[in-house]
């Protein structure tokens, strides 16, 4: 009796021993992930002169976060931080629709200090690639576009290790009127071979090939998908229309919203030998019908996969951003990132 009465209490005193190092070991590895956390958080503390009150937008070209992220201004600042595994791009875009790259690292801070009216100015400070783009972007601010083009060269040639070389590539070789595809490519593998556990450059390369694979004077890549009511589009059916136009947009970018709506307006004194394609680059499908109820966008061919630049059709015609443009005649590309009024001259002319 006495031996299991001992035995028995010592079996009642084990439990509290191994409950007190379960939940020591619990303790510590809360502390040791909440650390781990901490280490990885980048923050950006940002103060604006000419402005009390706003809202911008962050997205981010390499995926470091989903979608668009709206930081909203309150007495001139915000602050914004997110937890990171590696080192990525965040685009800061103001009202006024232009942007400023900022290049995020885990368990980093950086500062902004800026004018609103007077945006070039503006520094990003606390590591070193946003120092470097601070100095770039000095060069950048008063060279005209030619020497644009050859500042971004340089840069990348000089610091292919650098991720700024993956913002530049598309800022510069891949949009607009610069758009040069053997450039970026060279660019590309360039920066890869130092930096060869950047997923993004291999996405961008592939990015590359689609952008080549629909040069104008070479036919639509086929493909198929559906509107935002639930119908299917396909390529074939596209290019039976004499004339087509793909447009990008995005709910936050107004230039391009008006863009759409003069595009259906223009159809409403057309037949069926125009047909348009209208692409949104919006994170939400509920925010892009909203939109295209709102506006009467009843013309269009709306297509929203919620995947923004990186959907599969978006990637599959080489679309970077929310502003380009694609014309078709018979399937085949005839012009590609016209001005807006390029664009509507074309369209009102077109059979």
């Amino acid at each position: 009796m006495i031996t299991e009465k001992i035995h028995t209490t010592r079996k009642a005193n084990s439990t509290p021993h191994l409950w007190g190092g379960v939940g020591l070991f619990i303790l510590l590895l809360f502390l040791l992930t909440a650390c781990e956390g901490e280490s990885q958080r980048f923050k950006i503390d940002a103060r604006f002169t000419q402005i009390n009150q706003g809202e911008f937008y962050l997205y981010s070209p390499d995926e470091i976060i989903e979608g668009i992220d709206t930081v909203r201004l309150q007495n001139g600042r915000f602050t914004y931080s997110l937890n990171l595994n590696r080192p990525g791009i965040l685009v800061l875009v103001f009202p006024n629709y232009s942007e400023q790259p900022i290049f995020a690292e885990p368990g980093k801070d950086v500062s902004i200090k800026g004018d609103v009216t007077h945006l070039r100015e503006m520094k990003v400070n606390g590591t070193d690639e946003n120092k470097l783009m601070n100095r770039l972007r000095d060069q950048l601010s008063t060279a005209s576009p030619p020497e644009q083009l050859d500042y971004a060269r340089q840069f990348i040639e000089d610091h292919p290790q650098s991720i700024i070389g993956t913002y530049l590539v598309g800022r510069y070789f891949l949009q607009g009127d610069s758009v040069n595809y053997d450039e970026a490519h060279r660019l590309i593998n360039l920066m890869h071979e130092s930096q060869p556990d950047n997923g993004y450059l291999v996405r961008l390369s592939k990015h590359t090939e689609h952008l080549a694979a629909t040069e104008v004077g070479k036919r639509l890549p086929s493909f198929t998908t559906t509107d935002i009511h639930g119908k299917a589009v396909t390529s074939d059916e596209l290019a039976k229309a004499p004339t087509v136009a793909i447009v990008t947009w995005a709910s936050w970018n107004y230039e391009s919203i008006a863009l759409q709506r003069r595009i259906n307006t223009e159809l409403k004194a057309r037949h069926d030998s125009l047909k348009i394609l209208s692409l949104s680059l919006d994170g939400s499908l509920k925010t892009c019908i909203s939109l295209a109820r709102r506006d009467s966008l009843n013309r269009l061919i709306i297509v929203c996969d919620e995947q923004m630049q990186n959907g599969g059709l978006a990637r599959q015609l080489g679309i970077y951003s929310h502003t380009e443009n694609i014309l078709l005649q018979k399937g085949r590309i005839v012009a590609r990132n016209l001005t807006t009024e390029d664009l509507m001259k074309k369209l009102k002319h077109e059979p």
